[in-house]
C-alpha cells in the first residue's frame, strides 16, 4: 500500500471503487455512427443500424458491432437483411443453449447474405427511412406533450397550451388532422 499512497496521494482506500482493467478496455467499445449492433446471445439475430450519434454505452458481450467493409452493400440494407426471415431461418438452424440462446461468432460469419443491385439497395434504404419518419415525428410530439403537461403543472394550462402551439408550429405539424 505505501506505493499506492505515493502514486495516488491517498492514505485511506476504504471508499475507493476499484475497476478491473477489463472495464477500462470496454470503454473503448463505444459504438459509432454507421455501425450495426447485432445480438448473438439471449435474443439472437436482432440488428440495429446506428444512423445518429449514439448515447454513451458499453454494449454487452452478446452484442456484436458490425461495420461494412465493402462497397457492394449498404449498411442500412445489410441491417434490413439481418432482420429478415432468411437470416432468422439460418439463425434458428445454428443457435444452441438450453436456457439462453447463443449464436456463435463462427456461425454468424458463415451466414449467407443476399446481395441485390446497388440501386435496389438504395431504393430499399429510402423506403425504410420513409417508414421510420412518422415514428420519429410521433416521438417528438410525445415529448412535446409530456413537456407541455409538466409546464401546465408548474405554471398554468394557458401557458402550456401557448408553448405547445408555438412548438408544434415550429415543427410544421398539424395535430388536428
Amino acid at each position: 500500500m505505501p506505493e499506492l499512497e505515493r502514486k495516488t496521494g491517498l492514505k485511506n482506500f476504504e471508499n475507493v471503487r476499484w475497476v478491473p482493467v477489463v472495464m477500462m478496455k470496454l470503454i473503448n467499445n463505444q459504438p459509432n455512427t454507421g455501425e450495426i449492433l447485432f445480438s448473438k446471445d439471449g435474443s439472437p439475430g436482432i440488428a440495429y443500424y446506428i444512423d445518429e450519434k449514439p448515447i454513451k454505452m458499453i454494449p454487452s458481450g452478446g452484442i456484436l458491432r458490425l461495420t461494412v467493409k465493402t462497397d457492394c452493400i449498404l449498411p442500412e440494407y445489410l441491417t434490413l437483411v439481418l432482420n429478415s426471415f432468411v437470416i432468422r431461418q439460418q439463425m434458428k438452424r445454428d443457435v444452441g443453449g438450453s436456457i439462453i440462446l447463443h449464436w456463435r461468432f463462427e456461425q454468424i460469419k458463415n451466414v449467407l447474405i443476399p446481395i441485390v443491385e446497388e440501386y435496389i439497395q438504395r431504393q430499399i434504404k429510402e423506403k425504410v427511412k420513409k417508414a421510420f419518419e412518422p415514428r420519429k415525428k410521433a416521438l417528438v410530439i410525445l415529448d412535446l406533450a409530456r413537456r407541455s403537461i409538466e409546464n401546465a403543472i408548474e405554471t398554468n394550462e394557458n401557458n402550456a397550451i401557448s408553448w405547445l402551439n408555438a412548438e408544434v408550429d415550429k415543427l410544421g405539424v398539424n395535430l388536428n388532422g
